[in-house]
C-alpha cells in the first residue's frame, strides 16, 4: 500500500531523512521524514543582545552577507522581534536574547536553504561622515584626538556614537 505525504504549505522537499522501512516516533518532533522549505522566500533568524534588542524594530533594513554566497551584501527587513527574551544560560552567555526574524529581500539564485550569515540591523545611518572605531580615538584631559597618517595629533569633535564608532565632525590639526 503507498501512503502519500503531504505538507499543509507549498515548497520544495529539501532533504529526506528516512528511507523505505524507517520508522518516525510521532512524540519526536525532530524525527521527520522529509524537509519541505517554501523557497520562495529567505530568513535569517537570529538572536540579538538584550541591550540592542530595545533599538530593534520592524522594518528596519538589514545588510546580509552569507557567508556561502560571494555576492555582495545582501538587503533585508526586520519582519519580527520575539517580545519574550531566552534566558541566558549562566555558562556561555550572562545575558538574555531576543529572536529577530530578518526576511532577504531579491534572494540570489545561489542562495540555499540553512546557510548561515552574518547580519548588520541598521538603526541609523548617516551620508557623508567620517565614522572612526573608538580604538582609534585617544582623550587627554577633555580633548579628543587622533593621529593621522603623518602621525600628526589632531584635535576632534565627537559626534554621533554607537557601541563601536564615533563620528568624527570637526577636526583640526595641533
Amino acid at each position: 500500500t503507498v501512503y502519500p505525504i503531504r505538507a499543509p504549505f507549498g515548497g520544495t522537499v529539501v532533504g529526506i531523512s528516512k528511507s523505505e522501512g524507517e520508522y518516525v516516533n510521532e512524540k519526536d518532533s525532530k524525527d521527520v521524514i522529509v524537509r519541505v522549505d517554501d523557497l520562495s522566500k529567505y530568513f535569517v533568524v537570529a538572536k540579538a543582545p538584550e541591550t540592542d534588542a530595545a533599538r530593534i524594530k520592524k522594518g528596519m533594513n538589514v545588510d546580509v552577507k552569507v557567508n556561502a554566497v560571494q555576492a555582495e551584501t545582501l538587503q533585508g527587513i526586520v519582519r519580527h522581534i520575539e517580545l519574550a527574551a531566552e534566558e541566558a544560560d549562566g555558562w556561555k552567555s550572562q545575558q538574555s536574547t531576543f529572536k529577530v526574524s530578518v526576511e532577504i529581500l531579491n534572494p540570489p539564485a545561489d542562495l540555499r536553504s540553512g546557510q548561515s550569515a552574518l547580519i548588520d540591523i541598521v538603526t541609523k545611518r548617516f551620508a557623508n561622515v567620517l565614522f572612526l572605531e573608538h580604538e582609534f580615538i585617544n582623550k587627554d584631559g577633555e580633548q579628543n584626538f587622533v593621529i593621522d597618517r603623518k602621525g600628526r595629533r589632531r584635535v576632534v569633535q565627537i559626534g554621533n556614537q554607537s557601541d563601536m564608532a564615533a563620528e568624527i565632525s570637526r577636526s583640526e590639526e595641533h
